[in-house]
């Protein structure tokens, strides 16, 4: 075998090799802890959410690579192999620990089985930001459900107003009252 067969067949192998899951051996699960939040860019911004999962800097190269091994339930990433992109995995896998408002460098944890659920379409993995958006719906349903009253201001003034009245009208039954007595 000539040289530069050798070197496609090894190629070819390690090819193979990776689609099977055999290349991964060295490298760790895929685990949240590894994520940190960042700034999203303003198109990224969904419900009101500033923040995105993304491969954290502050753990050293020896903890968190690059590439990680996809978790074997994994039921939002389908991928070919058994190696994943650390960067695609904190974004679609992990959510802010704070939520939508978590400040920037925090910890981010893994989607709950109800997370993913509501992010996984159609065997397509969306972005996790509408966790957040199906939240602030329903909390805007409630709001409106509540009955609508004017502003605080106009009901104490309303309320100021019938007080006033009530006691001028008591004032007076009192002073009649008074007068009838002082005649006896």
């Amino acid at each position: 075998m000539g040289f530069a067969a050798l070197l496609l067949w090894a190629s070819c192998a390690r090819v193979a090799s990776l689609r099977r899951g055999d290349g991964d051996d060295d490298l760790a699960d895929c685990n949240c802890d590894c994520c940190g939040t960042v700034r999203r860019l303003p198109e990224e911004t969904v419900a009101g959410t500033k923040v995105k999962c993304a491969p954290a800097h502050d753990h050293g190269s020896d903890v968190c690579t690059d590439e990680c091994r996809a978790p074997a339930e994994d039921r939002l990433l389908h991928i070919r192999g058994n190696v994943l992109d650390y960067q695609r995995f904190c974004f679609f896998e992990c959510k802010p620990a704070a939520g939508p408002a978590s400040p920037v460098s925090t910890q981010c944890i893994a989607l709950s089985f109800e997370d993913i659920e509501k992010t996984a379409s159609h065997g397509q993995a969306q972005d996790p930001a509408i966790i957040y958006q199906a939240a602030q719906h329903k909390a805007s349903l409630v709001v409106a459900k509540q009955p609508k009253l004017g502003p605080p201001s106009q009901d104490a003034k309303m309320s100021g107003l019938r007080g006033i009245k009530q006691a001028g009208f008591e004032g007076k039954e009192a002073f009649h009252e008074a007068k009838k007595n002082s005649w006896h």
